[in-house]
């Protein structure tokens, strides 16, 4: 017996592939190997969050979830039809979670990524697989805001203790996403 994706014609399953790997461009998708959960890049917070899944549940019901009123035979995207799109991006992009945050070093503010040991920044980028992200508008090399007191503590000479004292004490594995 052949499951509905073995029976589509290859365009359809070629279209099908394509949409998916649209979605898989556009938010960025990792799927956590462990637990199967959907994250996708925030472009404007810089990091990545839980929540895929409605997204991508929110985008086929967009695109396909009425009947293509210039084609008679469209039929609106079923349930089994979206869990079938959830399956191929969830197989496409798993990682280990150890993956995510993968350079305490670098930390996203409101609008950089900052490297806390050499103090330069870059724009947000998904490159750097970041999950967290502090309240802080970095500006002309001093952070505006809540921690701006800490950051001018930690700049210049006292900044390699701090990094040592918190390589120190953060042990990735132990804090919760």
């Amino acid at each position: 017996s052949h499951s509905e994706i073995d029976s589509q014609p290859d365009d359809l399953s070629s279209e099908l592939d394509d949409y998916n790997d649209m979605l898989i461009d556009e938010y960025h998708f990792k799927t956590l190997t462990d637990t199967d959960e959907i994250w996708f890049y925030d472009n404007e917070k810089g990091i990545f969050e839980p929540g895929g899944e409605p997204i991508i549940k929110a985008r086929l019901e967009d695109d396909f979830g009425k009947k293509d009123p210039t084609d008679e035979d469209s039929k609106p995207i079923t349930i089994g039809g979206v869990n079938e799109h959830i399956g191929h991006i969830q197989r496409r992009t798993y990682i280990n979670r150890d993956h995510l945050n993968p350079d305490i070093a670098w930390i996203a503010c409101n609008n950089y990524m900052i490297n806390l040991i050499t103090g330069e920044t870059q724009p947000f980028d998904p490159k750097f697989m970041s999950t967290t992200k502090i309240p802080v508008n970095y500006d002309h090399g001093y952070p505006a805001g809540v921690y701006a007191d800490f950051f001018r503590m930690v700049e210049g000479k006292e900044l390699p203790r701090i990094m040592c004292f918190l390589y120190e004490i953060m042990d990735l594995e132990d804090v919760e996403l």
